[in-house]
């Protein structure tokens, strides 16, 4: 009985199937031009990309990468950012380009409860591979630099929706759990 009654509760969440995506921040530079900087948030249909402490982020595939966090008190690209997800991100990827002597940051990745999944370090250009942080909802980026900082480009993970009941579903199981409640009061 409550093996049936497991299996109709999973039942009822609706997941939606995951799929590569390398999220395209062209449409961010076509909107405020390149090698634009003064915004500290965009959105991109998978997630919006937020400056903290007073950064902004500038843009410029012409300089080598989409977009570099800009300290708020340099012209460097050494400022912390976060990425919250419109999903949960799996097998993510990241590229990192103008690496200077010194430049190192983290990764650390955050699930749906904040809890902190894990963190990754990286301290050359290159593809960071993040993928052994499954279920990301949130993504902080840590620039510890001293050298110049990095840029970024070619984010590519499998985004997954994250799971809600499904309102139908959820009826029915509701109706279904009344149902076996009255069944069990007129045998006793």
């Amino acid at each position: 009985m409550f093996k049936k009654a497991f299996l109709s509760l999973v039942g009822c969440f609706a997941f939606a199937n995951a799929g590569a995506v390398v999220i395209d921040f062209s449409s961010v530079t076509d909107e405020v031009g390149q090698g634009s900087s003064g915004i500290s948030e965009f959105e991109v249909p998978e997630g919006t990309f937020t400056a903290l402490d007073g950064a902004t982020f500038f843009f410029g595939s012409a300089f080598g990468y989409d977009f570099c966090p800009l300290a708020s008190d340099s012209f460097d690209c050494e400022a912390d950012f976060q990425v919250a997800f419109n999903g949960l991100a799996n097998n993510l990827m990241i590229t990192l380009t103008g690496f200077n002597s010194g430049d190192v940051v983290d990764f650390l990745g955050f699930d749906i409860n904040g809890d902190l999944i894990g963190t990754i370090t990286a301290g050359s250009n290159g593809v960071v591979d993040l993928s052994s942080l499954g279920g990301i909802s949130t993504l902080l980026v840590d620039d510890r630099s001293t050298g110049a900082g990095f840029g970024y480009t070619n984010f590519t993970l499998d985004l997954t929706a994250v799971p809600v009941p499904a309102p139908g579903a959820l009826a029915l199981f509701g109706i279904g759990m009344m149902c076996l409640g009255m069944r069990r009061r007129r045998t006793v």
